[in-house]
């Protein structure tokens, strides 16, 4: 004989009643009661946060990368050295020219001396003259090329991303360094049938596709002219205060809801429970179909302005 617990057999009992009740009550109607609410109703498109203003850094001389002084999240100022390349040759050459401008200056003050005393011809001294004017402006341009052997910030920023290495051989085409300022916008893509709705100005909500709560709000910037033949939808540009996104990161898809309109305190059912305009309530003597008049909606609730009150019992199947 199976001796069974008696504790086990009395859980599943109750257990087994509760299923029992739970569908004997799941056969009933549900009645719900309106709510007052600020509803917002909003046109939806997908987005993607980008740097306002970024750009890639590229070396402007075929160079080796002989040190590195920038690193990936780090703020940087306009014409900060953010690597140097291996300058060596075009410093040598700028020592030569140094080295022949100071000669000419000491020959130049020697033979002015001479010169005034009629020991040196005036074309020997204006050859000289002339030579030094010729190696000064020499000298400025090398040290401007010189110069490109630094790669330098272009504009106040971040350094969003980097790809180079200390020894590694770069020329114009290979890019090197990402950098981006602190000013975020949203791209978004909004369907063809929702954009003569759509106004620059317009309040737009935006929800991070990640785990944040935060909600943070932008505007509408601009609005793409042309639309996409091929997915048929405009592209429309969100700008967002620098003080509203600590939750917006570079590279972040988001989904974006430029607010149509809100209405504020107003009174609201779930659009299941209407149909032609009316609505089944539950009264003491029995159910009763309703007259409505219905306003916004946002697809899930709807705006109910006259025909309910906020005691009255709907009926739900």
């Amino acid at each position: 004989m199976i001796k069974l617990n008696a504790k086990i057999v009395k859980i599943s009992l109750l257990a087994a009643v509760a299923v029992i009740g739970f569908k004997i009550f799941s056969k009933g109607d549900v009645t719900i009661s309106p709510i007052k609410k600020d509803l917002v109703v909003a046109i939806y498109g997908n987005g993607l946060v980008k740097a306002k203003n970024s750009t890639t850094i590229v070396s402007e001389v075929n160079s080796k990368i002989t040190e590195i002084l920038s690193h990936e999240g780090q703020e940087v100022k306009k014409g900060d050295i953010l690597a140097k390349l291996d300058n060596s040759y075009e410093e040598a050459i700028l020592n030569s020219m140094i080295a022949q401008r100071d000669f000419l200056q000491s020959e130049l003050q020697r033979s002015r001396a001479l010169h005034d005393k009629k020991f040196v011809s005036n074309s020997y001294f204006e050859n000289l003259e002339s030579q030094l004017k010729n190696i000064n402006s020499k000298i400025i341009a090398e040290e401007k090329l010189l110069d490109k052997y630094n790669i330098r910030a272009p504009f106040d920023g971040i350094v969003v991303k980097q790809d180079l290495d200390i020894g590694e051989f770069v020329n114009p085409e290979k890019p090197l360094i990402y950098i981006a300022d602190d000013k975020i916008r949203i791209e978004a893509e909004i369907d063809e049938e929702d954009i003569l709705d759509i106004k620059n100005r317009q309040k737009v909500i935006i929800k991070p596709n990640s785990l944040s709560s935060d909600f943070p709000e932008g505007i509408v910037e601009s609005i793409t002219p042309q639309g996409d033949e091929v997915n048929r939808n405009f592209r429309i540009f969100v700008s967002v205060p620098n003080d509203n996104n600590p939750s917006l990161k570079i590279g972040m898809t988001v989904d974006v809801n430029v607010v149509k309109e809100i209405k504020q305190d107003a009174m609201f059912i779930p659009v299941d429970a209407v149909k032609n305009n009316q609505v089944k309530l539950k009264k003491w003597s029995g159910e009763t179909m309703q007259d409505i008049e219905t306003g916004i909606t946002n697809g899930n609730m709807i705006e109910v302005i006259s025909g309910l009150t906020m005691d009255d019992k709907i009926i739900i199947k």
